[in-house]
This record gives structure tokens, C-alpha cells and sequence, in this order.
């Protein structure tokens, strides 16, 4: 039970201790452990190592970069040591700024490094003649330009020639650059065979001649599965207004977001037809670390993402569907991977006040000559609400250190807590609302006390390991999670004294690992690829639900045959095997199967209303899933690929559900995609100027879950089935202008009579919007200087639509447009923003119900069911004051 002064306490406001602690966490965190040598991996392959060490071919430059001369340069030169991350294509995955010359050049021309380098293009490195992805160092000269005089003769330049492509301007050459050795990966050069004339001078884009040349492997890469997935780097995207980390997930076409508590209640996301009930249909984790809960009392695969700082999420693996073997339980819908960076380094403190007393102190740290994965964090965020009890308290602090391991390795290490509290206003009927008996934002107070406590405590370490032709990962983890929950969504229906406040709660911990091994083999003069990867995770957790008293949150004195009281142990053991085969030069077939084992231990009370006695029973079940996946990849050329896919994914049991000696069935899902997908110039997703792809989709799920109101939580509907397409746009234009865009529709039908009949077989899923579009556009540039500052602005703009969801009894709710808006000005090391949510203050439904009700104690009940609902958050400005340090 919630303690008497939870809400006063969380409608207080922060004392100086709330700013004091801030500081001292800071202090701590910034000394952080010294990672080695910020240059590259040695991996082998040049002069000097082993004899019988595979001999390794550098890359070598086949377009070179031609970077803007920033505004406030000064008319100096400056040179740009970079650390460069190329995949298997030759494309510039990640690009890191170690140092520039001279010292105190402005920032402006590392943006300006970052911005050309991504046009950068290579001829592979390759391991006996196998590309492979590596790291290598690279320098950038940025001169500024030669504006010709009346009288002077200027010769003309063509696109191809170097110093042509700035702006139409020549850039000055005035110092001799030495000759470019092609074959320098034996010797340890670093030019990567890039070619030039002894008497040119510092070519922008060209390696410097000094550093060694060396291999390293990106860690963490993606791999396409079907055309819709996507690999979404934020970039100027972070600039679109989210206040936390689960709103980054909008960027994920077909994505809506709804919530009928607070922040601190974890959100429903909403993908290709499926309700999401705070996270049971997909997969969610963090740099490969699963996130969802098994058998949450609250609703299975329960995920909280509130503990994600925003501004240190750099990049979503998003895959929907169920194609891919690395794909295991609650893949439903399909998976999402958060991964997580900090691209500015030094150290960073933001404070923002808001509408509705918004209060928000962060303060971030990134090590200086670290890789932008190295850093720390401390969040803090207050909030009164827009409306009666909604307010909530929140407290965040990460850390991670990632490190060279070895020759060939690569070692993370991520620790992270977090807590919040809040209170939450539940539901409102429609016709109380019409009657004027309750505001569009109120409560009522007679439902009791609503809300809760959240924390959790994580930490985890992955290894990650490559060599010519090997790669293998190997991560462990482990985690503590509470979460304390209580609502009412229908009054005084079932209880008409005493109320039907049900309260909830979960607490536990979990171990576990996972990692892969994968081969490339040369078959037939192409390269094919064999996998095998691993899971396995233990949770041991208590769950409790019981009825309270809604005017006082004292425990009821009737029992209800729905309060629960158990100890549940889960295992889960999975395996998985992936092959590739490039048959054809234009053909690759992808396929493979992944087994899961789940083991259960249940003990819980057992209430026997007969006798009004409560008995302790023992209950354990096994179950195993075995998934068949395959995908077929033709290349059409000019960007374009054909992608058909298919697969089987799972959602394990809910173990309170589960017989003595059950057979564990799992919720099977067979989904299928065609689609297509297309890249400007052949570039990598993660990096294209212009990618677009668009995919038709059927999924059918053999028991799918929806959202009971009357017990609080999801039951079994039996079968449904999804058809819908979607298309999807990344557009950077510029190089600082970022659009990402994406329509999806989906019908979603029930296949059974469900909810007592209140959605009949063959009517629309209740609650999932057919239609979901998103827009966000994000910009950050250079203005030049003021004074001695370098002057920059960003801004993001994010607008969503959701089309009408079907609700039980054949109704509809409203459509819903919202529109986000921000800007900041930073001159120097100080930052001016601004933001509005819901910037058009739009009066729209979050959450909608149908279901019976009666919010007025002692009053006889009516059973049918009526609409209810949640509301949105009205306009709300910020303002946001940030030093950098």
C-alpha cells in the first residue's frame, strides 16, 4: 500500500537539497576510469606481427571530402584528427573528433570534420581478400577559401579536382603535401592508398601521412532482416521535443504512444495492430540487455523505459516483424534496441523550468580522447502535472565506460538506477464530462488514491571480439526491479461501499546472458556467413494484487477470487542458428530457426471462497518454442533491393495462468512481409542522404491478449490477425537538416467473440488506430562568430497523427494531431532554448475505454459499458538554460 503522504510528497516542490545532490553526483562521476589509448585498435595484419597472422589490406580513398569553410574560421587553417568507423562497404558508419590544430580553433570546425566526413567513400579494407569493417585514423585539413580579385585570373576547377565543391570557392594552396604511398598498409601508413601530386596541397579528405594504419571492427552492427527494419541514428533528430527516453521510440514507423496514468506508468506502444500493454508485444532492450519483465502482475513483458535518459540515446535497432533468429520472447510485433552515446564531450548541465511547475536538472559527462559511448549522467525531473493528481518526482543516474580489449576486443560496462513516484487521475466518463459533472483534465476523487512507485537497478558488461573472418559477443547482466501499482478504472461497480481500488506489485531480480559466434567462409568465390547465438536469463520475483478500500487505501475486508500472493522462479534458455548464402551475385538468402525453452516455479496462495481459506499450492510448467525464419534479398542495383520475409516469434506464458505439470504454451505469432527498399547511391541505411522503403505485412497470433478494465489487467482473446502496409523516408538534404517520415495502416481483427462479447468475432481489434503518421524534422548549423563565441542553432519540429481507434461496441474515438516544436541559440559555452508540446493545444483523448462504471459510492450499478477516457497534455511551454563546460 502507498504511504499516507505519497502525495503530498510528490506534489512538493524540490528543496536546494534537490540541486545540492545533483552537484555532488556530478563530482563523482567525473573522474571517471582512464580508457586506454583514444586511437586505434592494433588488429594485426601489418609489418611486425606474427608470422601466420592474416595479412590485412587498408583501405583506400575512392571520394574525398570537401568540408565547408565555417563562418566564424577567421580565415585560418585548422587541421582535424578524426577517428573514422567503416563497415564492410566502405561507407563511414561513426566518425569521432580526437583533436583539432590549432588547439583553440572554434568547435565549428569539428562540425564542419563531421558534416564532410560523411561523404567520405572507401574501397574496403579487407582479410585475405574478405571486406571487413574497420577503424582507422584520418586527417582533415580545412583551409579557408580564395575569393579571386577583379584582376586576378583564377583558374577554373572541375567537381573532380581537389578544392573544387566548397561553395563554389577555391580552397588556398600554400604549403606541398608528399606523395601518397598506395601500398602503405604493410609499411603502417595510415593514407589508405589515396593518391596525390607531391606539389597539391593538404587536400581536405585526404589521411595524413603519419599514424599507423591499423583494423578495428565496428561493434554493434545491424543487419536488414525485412524491409521495414530500420537502423534510426537520432542525429539533429535530438532536437525534436521528447522529455523522455520512451519518446524517442516515435521516430519507429508505426509507433503511437499512449498512457492512462502518469509518467512513471509505463506507456503503451502501439505497433503494426498490436495494443503493446506497457511492452508484451516487443522486445525491448538496451545495447542488447532485454528489458521486459516476465509475468509483471501488472501485464506480462511489462517494460518502464522512464529510466532512459534522453540525451544519451543515440540510435534505435528497430526491426518489425518476427524474420530475424536473434529475435526471441515477446517479439510480436517485432523488436527494438535502444543504443546508447553521448556525442558532446566535457561536461554538459541543462536545467529547464515548464508550465505546470516542469522542473528538470541533467547533467552529462563525456571524457575527453573517450569514445562517445564512455560517459555519465544524473537526471532529475519534478512536475506538479497539467491536472489534479498528476504529479511525479523522478531520479535517474548511468554511467558507462567502454575500453580496447586486447588486440581484437572491445570491453562495456554499464551501471544504472533509477526511481520515481507518481500519482495518476485514471479515467473519466464521457457523459459525466458532457454533464459538466467532471472537467475534460479532472478526477474523481471518490476512485481513491491512483498511482505508484517504480525503480530499478541495472548493471552489465559485454565483450565484444572479431578477427578475420570471426566475430563473436558475449554479454551478462543483471537487474533489481520494484514497482508498486494502484488503479481504479470502474469506481464502485463491483464493490459499491468499499470501491474497486486494486492494488499491485512486483518485485524481483534477474540474471542472465547472451552472446553469438559467427563465421564468414569463402564458398564458390563468395562469401557466406554461419551464426550461432545463445540466451539465457533467471528471474526470481514476488507478485501481489489485492482490492483496497478506495476512500481510505486500507485493505478491503472481502477477499476477491482475483488477489494474488505468489513467488514465481522462470528460466529461459534459447538457441539460435543463422545462415547466409549469396548464391547469385545479386541473390542473398537468409534463414534459420530458434528453439526457447521456458521453465516455471510458481508457489502462490490460492483463496477458495467456499470455505473463505486461503492454501499455499505448488505449480511448475516447461514449454519449449521452436521458430523456423527466413528472408530472400535481391539486388536490383542503383539502391534498390526486393526484400520477402517470414517467420515465427512467441510471447511467453503469463505464470500465474499455468497448470501443475502444463506444458508452457507459448503465444505463437507467423508473420509475413514483402516490400522494397531503396538508398541513394547505394549508401548504408544508417548513413544514406535519401532512403526510402515501403512493406506489406500479414501477421497472425494464436492467443493475443487485450486490456480488462474490470480486472486491471490483459486477458486471453484467442486468435487475431493483422494486414497493413507502411512507408517509410530518411532525408538529410543537408548537412544540417534531418527528416525522418513514415505512414503505416493496419486493420487489425479478432477472430473469436471477446471481453464478453462486447467484441464480436471479425470486428476491429478494440484500441488500435488504423492509420499513424509521424514527422520529424530536425537542424543544427554553424552562424558564425560573435565576438570571440562561436554562434550555433538547432531546432527540431515533431508532428504526429493517429486516425480513430475502434473501441467494444462498434465505437470510435477521435482522431488525434499533436505537433512538438523547439529552438536554442548556444553562444559560446551558454544555451538558450525553448519548446512547446502540443504546440496547436489541441483537447485530445490519450487513453480511451469502454467499459461499465459507477464513481458513485453506494448508488446501484449499471453493466453497460460507456466510453472513458484519459486526457492529453494540454499546450506546455519550456525553457532550457544549458552550460558547457
Amino acid at each position: 500500500m502507498l504511504p499516507p503522504n505519497f502525495q503530498r510528497k510528490v506534489g512538493s516542490t524540490p528543496t536546494p537539497l534537490f540541486f545540492l545532490g545533483l552537484i555532488l553526483v556530478v563530482l563523482v562521476f567525473a573522474p571517471m576510469a582512464r580508457a586506454q589509448d583514444a586511437g586505434v585498435v592494433d588488429g594485426g595484419g601489418a609489418a611486425g606481427d606474427a608470422p601466420g597472422t592474416p595479412r590485412v589490406v587498408s583501405p583506400r580513398l575512392l571520394e574525398r571530402a570537401r568540408p565547408a569553410y565555417p563562418a566564424d574560421g577567421g580565415g585560418r587553417r585548422v587541421d582535424v584528427e578524426l577517428l573514422l568507423t567503416l563497415n564492410e562497404l566502405g561507407a563511414v558508419t561513426h566518425t569521432e573528433v580526437l583533436g583539432h590544430i590549432p588547439a583553440d580553433a572554434p568547435e565549428s570546425f569539428d562540425h564542419a570534420a563531421r558534416a564532410a566526413c560523411a561523404s567520405l567513400r572507401f574501397e574496403p579494407a579487407r582479410r585475405e581478400g574478405v571486406p571487413i569493417p574497420v577503424r582507422l585514423r584520418f586527417h582533415l585539413a580545412i583551409a579557408p577559401p580564395v575569393v579571386a580579385h577583379a584582376d586576378a585570373e583564377v583558374p577554373e576547377l572541375h567537381d573532380d579536382e581537389p578544392g573544387a565543391g566548397a561553395e563554389g570557392l577555391t580552397h588556398a594552396h600554400d604549403q606541398a603535401h608528399p606523395p601518397v604511398n598506395a601500398g602503405a598498409a604493410d609499411a603502417g601508413a595510415a593514407d589508405a592508398g589515396a593518391a596525390t601530386d607531391a606539389t597539391a596541397a593538404p587536400e581536405a579528405g585526404v589521411p595524413a601521412p603519419e599514424g599507423p594504419a591499423a583494423e578495428a571492427v565496428v561493434r554493434g552492427g545491424t543487419r536488414d532482416r525485412t524491409a521495414s527494419h530500420y537502423d534510426l541514428e537520432l542525429g539533429a533528430l535530438r532536437n525534436v521535443p521528447r522529455l523522455t527516453g520512451a519518446e524517442v521510440l516515435s521516430l519507429a514507423p508505426g509507433v503511437m504512444l499512449s498512457n492512462e496514468g502518469t509518467e512513471g506508468h509505463a506507456q503503451h506502444v502501439f505497433l503494426r495492430g498490436f495494443t503493446g500493454e506497457n511492452g508484451q508485444d516487443i522486445a525491448f532492450s538496451v545495447d542488447g540487455i532485454p528489458l521486459n519483465e516476465e509475468s509483471n502482475i501488472h501485464g506480462q513483458g511489462y517494460v518502464d523505459l522512464y529510466f532512459l535518459v534522453p540525451e544519451l540515446v543515440s540510435r534505435l535497432d528497430v526491426t518489425e516483424g518476427t524474420a530475424d533468429p536473434r529475435q526471441g520472447n515477446f517479439a510480436v510485433a517485432g523488436s527494438i534496441d535502444y543504443h546508447l552515446a553521448l556525442p558532446t564531450r566535457g561536461l554538459t548541465v541543462r536545467s529547464t523550468l515548464g508550465r505546470f511547475n516542469y522542473q528538470r536538472l541533467v547533467a552529462l559527462y563525456g571524457p575527453g580522447g573517450h569514445p562517445d559511448e564512455t560517459f555519465a549522467a544524473v537526471d532529475l525531473v519534478h512536475s506538479d502535472g497539467f491536472g489534479p493528481s498528476r504529479g511525479f518526482d523522478r531520479a535517474s543516474a548511468v554511467a558507462q565506460w567502454v575500453t580496447e580489449a586486447g588486440r581484437s576486443g572491445l570491453l562495456r560496462l554499464l551501471a544504472t538506477v533509477y526511481a520515481t513516484r507518481f500519482v495518476s487521475p485514471g479515467v473519466v466518463r464521457e457523459d459525466d464530462l458532457d454533464a459538466g459533472r467532471v472537467d475534460f483534465f479532472g478526477a474523481y476523487p471518490e476512485a481513491g488514491r491512483q498511482g505508484g512507485l517504480s525503480s530499478r537497478a541495472l548493471v552489465a558488461a559485454a565483450y565484444d571480439w572479431r578477427r578475420a573472418g570471426e566475430r563473436a559477443e558475449l554479454r551478462v547482466f543483471g537487474q533489481a526491479r520494484d514497482l508498486s501499482l494502484t488503479e481504479n478504472f470502474t469506481g464502485y461497480l463491483l464493490r459499491a461501499h468499499e470501491g474497486d481500488l486494486i492494488e499491485q506489485r512486483y518485485g524481483g531480480g534477474t540474471v542472465g546472458a547472451n552472446g553469438y559466434y559467427q563465421r564468414t567462409a569463402e564458398l564458390f568465390h563468395r562469401t557466406h556467413a554461419v551464426e550461432l547465438g545463445w540466451f539465457t536469463r533467471h528471474d526470481r520475483y514476488a507478485l501481489a494484487q489485492r482490492r483496497l478500500q478506495a476512500l481510505t487505501s486500507e485493505p478491503s475486508r472481502l477477499r476477491d477470487n482475483g488477489d494474488v500472493s505468489a513467488d514465481v522462479r522462470a528460466t529461459h534458455v534459447g538457441l539460435y542458428l543463422d545462415l547466409t548464402a549469396r548464391l547469385l551475385p545479386r541473390l542473398t538468402l537468409r534463414g534459420g530457426a530458434r528453439l526457447d525453452a521456458l521453465a516455471y516455479d510458481v508457489s502462490a496462495d490460492v483463496f477458495r471462497a467456499v470455505d473463505q481459506r486461503t492454501e499455499r499450492v505448488n505449480r511448475n510448467a516447461l514449454g519449449v518454442h521452436v521458430g523456423p525464419k527466413a528472408t530472400a534479398e535481391l539486388h536490383l542495383g542503383r539502391g534498390v533491393t526486393l526484400l520477402g520475409s517470414l517467420g515465427s516469434g512467441f510471447r511467453s506464458p503469463d505464470a500465474l495462468t499455468l497448470a501443475d505439470g502444463e506444458s508452457a504454451p507459448f503465444v505463437s505469432v507467423l508473420g509475413q512481409e514483402l516490400g522494397a527498399r531503396w538508398t541513394l547511391g547505394n549508401e548504408p541505411l544508417a548513413r544514406a542522404r535519401l532512403a526510402v522503403s515501403t512493406a506489406a505485412y500479414h501477421t497472425l497470433v494464436g492467443n493475443d491478449l487485450l486490456f480488462d478494465p474490470t480486472v486491471g489487467r490483459s486477458v486471453p482473446i484467442g486468435a487475431s490477425r493483422r494486414l497493413g502496409a507502411v512507408l517509410w523516408l530518411r532525408a538529410r538534404p543537408r548537412p544540417w537538416l534531418d527528416v525522418n517520415a513514415s505512414l503505416t495502416y493496419t486493420r487489425a481483427t479478432v477472430e473469436n467473440d471477446a471481453l464478453g462479447s462486447t467484441v464480436p468475432a471479425g470486428s476491429l481489434l478494440p484500441y488500435v488506430p488504423a492509420v499513424v503518421a509521424r514527422l520529424d524534422v530536425g537542424l543544427e548549423r554553424d552562424l558564425g562568430r560573435w565576438r570571440s563565441w562561436a554562434v550555433r542553432a538547432r531546432g527540431g519540429l515533431g508532428a504526429s497523427f493517429y486516425g480513430p481507434r475502434p473501441l467494444p461496441l462498434d465505437e470510435r474515438s477521435e482522431p488525434v494531431f499533436l505537433v512538438d516544436l523547439s529552438a536554442a541559440l548556444r553562444v559560446g559555452a551558454l544555451e538558450l532554448g525553448a519548446s512547446a508540446k502540443n504546440l496547436l493545444d489541441a483537447r485530445w483523448r490519450d487513453a480511451q475505454l469502454n467499459t461499465a462504471s459507477n464513481f458513485n459510492p453506494g448508488t446501484a450499478s449499471s453493466f453497460f459499458p460507456v466510453r472513458h477516457f484519459t486526457a492529453g497534455s494540454p499546450l506546455t511551454f519550456f525553457l532550457t538554460l544549458g552550460v558547457y563546460l
